[in-house]
């Protein structure tokens, strides 16, 4: 603006309110320019990295008129830069809204932080600053955050103590800020609490979450991936801690990218939970500590259940889970768990008998197939009949999943993209032979959708399509996918 002519200059040069919102990493800039000009009207800093010790010191001489700071302290404060540093921290900060200070290295702040004057501070985020466990400016804050991951964290005495202090809390967020679980009689209770999130070793996240008092409707987000347990003990004592929140599970979502990746289970506790959002979100670093995890929940009413983690998918399909009415599989790795759990029940017999009738299908629509030579599909059914024997039990008992209505298969796998077409074809055929199998019971599927398959799962539409009502195969109606099938066979 100042650019355009004389006149515009003169007017964007003399405007304070053109000056005062400042986002930028020239601390030289912001005091040679900014801080003149802007006048004495409230000031908007964020500082993403500081260079200049001086610079800061002149901004925080400031602190009276700041509405709203963020900087990132890069270098170490010593002597006259530590002490002017801390007499502008203690000046009063009347007009101060929002505050985040981050550090490279630990810093102590003050006992009387901002003269114990901010009384319209609402939000307090530090990263490897220490505040006293008794702080005045905490009891109007809404929104606190505290990550000491360098600095070493405080006593679990200290946080409770320090959180006790500022009960309208509404979000809270502690990243590896207690280093020491000690006995304390200390409870912070925050009854306006929604959001809590806490990233820290699983024993010190369990005794943090049993010193706070917070509503049942609160969005916990727990990561538990520095965990240095070496068995499943402390993931069920957390899982028992949690079940006065999640003790009615409707929704459970499992997700892995890969093996080397934490597995995340994210819960839903209501039915009604607002844009499909969990109210538990909990994270950990060994399948063994996420399927121990799961085995401790009631599952008894659980109706949404998305699995992307094979190794854990076997522990979470053996549980009893009646009401289940949506399976989603999102990875190729959970597929062969997924089709197991659907077997049990089944008994060897019904198995070989569904295997004549559907080679009898496969025989009259030969010609029609993307692959027309029989013993290649002779081969592929001996293979998939003795997966089917392998898992079926000798008497038909229960089946599992008897609620189940709607499945829906996104195979998305990297890996699998690799490997030959025949796997795919196999399951399907598997899958094919389950839903008949579950209708001839009287629990026939309503809805089957699958994602991202390979076109030889085409050979199994008409015996799918013969037992769900609603199909869709890669985004389209059967029929569509059958007729374009064959459109591309006779091209």
């Amino acid at each position: 603006m100042a650019g355009v002519c004389t006149a515009w200059r003169r007017v964007a040069l003399n405007c304070p309110y053109l000056w005062n919102c400042v986002r930028f990493s020239s601390i030289n800039w912001i005091t040679k320019m900014v801080l003149p000009r802007s006048a004495q009207v409230s000031l908007d800093i964020y500082l993403p990295d500081e260079r200049s010790p001086e610079g800061l010191n002149m901004i925080l001489g400031e602190i009276h008129r700041i509405q709203h700071l963020g900087f990132y302290m890069r270098y170490e404060r010593r002597g006259e830069a530590k002490q002017a540093m801390l007499t502008n921290l203690i000046t009063p900060a009347p007009m101060m809204e929002s505050c985040t200070m981050r550090a490279s290295t630990p810093f102590k702040l003050p006992d009387n932080l901002f003269g114990n004057h901010s009384p319209k501070l609402r939000m307090l985020r530090l990263s490897n600053f220490t505040i006293p466990a008794i702080l005045p400016l905490m009891s109007r804050l809404t929104v606190f955050e505290l990550d000491t991951k360098s600095s070493g964290g405080v006593s679990l005495s200290y946080l409770m103590t320090l959180l006790a202090g500022a009960p309208y809390l509404t979000t809270v967020t502690l990243l590896s800020a207690c280093s020491l679980v000690d006995t304390t009689m200390v409870h912070a209770h925050l009854p306006h609490l929604q959001y809590l999130t806490i990233v820290d070793n699983i024993g010190t996240v369990t005794s943090i979450i049993s010193c706070i008092v917070h509503p049942a409707t609160i969005y916990l987000d727990v990561d538990a991936n520095v965990s240095n347990q070496e068995d499943a003990v402390a993931s069920q004592t957390l899982a028992q801690e949690l079940g006065t929140h999640i003790a009615d599970v409707v929704g459970l979502r499992i997700t892995c990218n890969s093996p080397y990746v934490y597995t995340t289970a994210e819960i839903h506790y209501e039915a009604d939970s607002q844009a499909n959002k969990p109210q538990v979100k909990v994270s950990f670093s060994k399948t063994q500590d996420i399927v121990a995890f799961v085995e401790t929940l009631c599952l008894h009413h659980l109706q949404v259940l998305t699995l992307q983690d094979g190794p854990s998918a076997w522990g979470v399909l053996n549980t009893n889970t009646p009401c289940l009415n949506v399976i989603r599989v999102r990875s190729v790795h959970c597929l062969q768990a997924f089709l197991k759990a659907l077997l049990d029940g089944v008994s060897k017999d019904e198995v070989r008998n569904v295997h004549r009738l559907h080679e009898g299908v496969i025989g009259s629509q030969i010609g029609e197939l993307t692959n027309s030579n029989m013993l290649y599909h002779e081969s592929q059914q001996k293979k998939y009949l003795a997966f089917m024997l392998e898992s079926a039990s000798l008497a038909p008992g229960p089946l599992r999943f008897p609620s189940l209505k709607n499945v829906i298969l996104e195979m998305w796998d990297d890996q699998r993209r690799e490997t030959p077409v025949d796997p795919f074809m196999y399951d399907c055929a598997i899958l094919a032979s389950i839903l008949r199998l579950r209708s001839d019971r009287g629990l026939p599927l309503e809805k089957l959708r699958v994602e991202h398959y390979y076109s030889a799962g085409d050979e199994y539409l008409t015996i799918i399509r013969d037992v769900v009502k609603s199909i869709y195969w890669n985004g389209v109606a059967p029929d569509t996918t059958r007729t374009r099938t064959r459109n591309n066979k006779d091209n």
